[in-house]
């Protein structure tokens, strides 16, 4: 497990955005509309824990609330066995925000593994970004003070024009 190692300032080189991730992740770029997949090193046949952030264009002036409500309908849409867990309002970043936690389950060809996500959203500069940490269930105890670390040492640029 990687929860408890020492975490260090990333920046994204071309979407203007900042956050806190283990040193030692993996991550990938601008694939396929997301902007950043950090996930931790393989361990084993395990789910492995990951940081996903996605930008996309939102309605001007739409608040973080709405933005996230269509959201939320989207993940029960698309997730298997989806539960919503606890929605938050408040700040990150110095911006309104929304957290939410959530189960699923992901079916492979070895294993229904149990996953909780634990997602941010904030609207920076007419840009709804999504901060999405996901890991196995039993293990959440064990990452939720990293996500935690992560998602308070995001920093979008409002600024940014994709």
């Amino acid at each position: 497990m990687t929860a408890g190692r020492g975490v260090t300032q990333y920046e994204h080189p071309s979407a203007a955005f900042m956050l806190s991730l283990p040193e030692q992740w993996e991550r990938i770029e601008d694939i396929e509309g997301v902007a950043l997949v950090a996930v931790e090193p393989p361990r084993g046949p395990w789910f492995r824990a990951n940081v996903v952030v996605t930008i996309g264009q939102i309605e001007p002036g739409a608040p973080v609330t709405d933005w996230q409500d269509e959201t939320l309908e989207l993940l029960r849409q698309t997730l298997q066995e989806f539960v919503l867990i606890d929605v938050a309002d408040g700040e990150l970043a110095g911006a309104p925000a929304r957290r939410t936690l959530a189960h699923h389950t992901i079916e492979d060809e070895e294993a229904v593994n149990a996953v909780v996500i634990e997602q941010w959203a904030v609207v920076a500069g007419g840009l709804g970004f999504t901060l999405t940490a996901s890991v196995a269930a039993l293990e959440y105890a064990d990452y939720a003070d990293l996500f935690y670390r992560v998602a308070a040492g995001f920093r979008p640029d409002p600024e940014f024009v994709p």
